[in-house]
């Protein structure tokens, strides 16, 4: 008899404790939904742009609030993706972020947190990074990491031009060589 209350009491508290989280986090969201300017408010959001039936950008991220007034999204896990004329694909994302909107364009974008770049076949971390569509750059004030096939490069304060197709760090700036890669795709016929 002792056993049964204890089980059943040990199924009351497991469902009420999680009712009351529940509850919480349903209260949590309720709150961030009536910030002050907040428009809209939504989990697991997904925004894309497609011209001339080719996809130009795609926001995603698992949690957006929308500032229409200001036209900002913040978001927290954003993904920012933009694809490029000549096939590639450059890839933004980070812990949290703002995404400035014009004319359902996206104008600028500012992360922080475990920022990682793919840009074709190399990948760059940083602790923040700026997107500035106006000018084509991205910028990090910080130490950047910078992973290729045939080199890694690590300093501070990065620029991406990408309408030049240039990448430029102004300070500290270390490079490993993988000649063994390079040498493996010149014996193969690639170059």
């Amino acid at each position: 008899m002792a056993v049964v209350l204890f089980l059943v009491g040990g199924g009351v508290f497991l469902v009420s404790r999680s009712m009351w989280e529940q509850h919480r986090a349903d209260l949590a969201i309720k709150t961030l939904e009536m910030l002050p300017g907040v428009t809209q408010h939504l989990q697991d959001f997904r925004r894309v742009q497609v011209k001339d039936g080719r996809k130009v950008w795609e926001i995603s991220a698992k949690d957006a609030r929308f500032f229409e007034k200001d036209a900002i999204v913040v978001v927290q896990k954003p993904l920012v993706a933009w694809y490029l004329d000549d096939g590639r694909r450059l890839g933004l994302k980070g812990d949290e972020g703002r995404v400035v909107m014009a004319d359902k364009e996206v104008q600028f974008v500012e992360m922080r947190g475990a920022i990682e770049v793919d840009l074709a076949e190399m990948r760059i971390e940083a602790t923040e990074a700026v997107y500035d569509h106006q000018n084509q750059l991205i910028s990090s004030v910080g130490r950047v990491q910078i992973a290729g096939r045939y080199l890694d490069v690590s300093g501070d304060e990065m620029v991406v031009d990408l309408g030049a197709n240039k990448i430029e760090i102004s300070e500290n700036v270390t490079m490993t060589l993988q000649p063994s890669a390079l040498a493996a795709e010149s014996s193969n016929g690639r170059r």
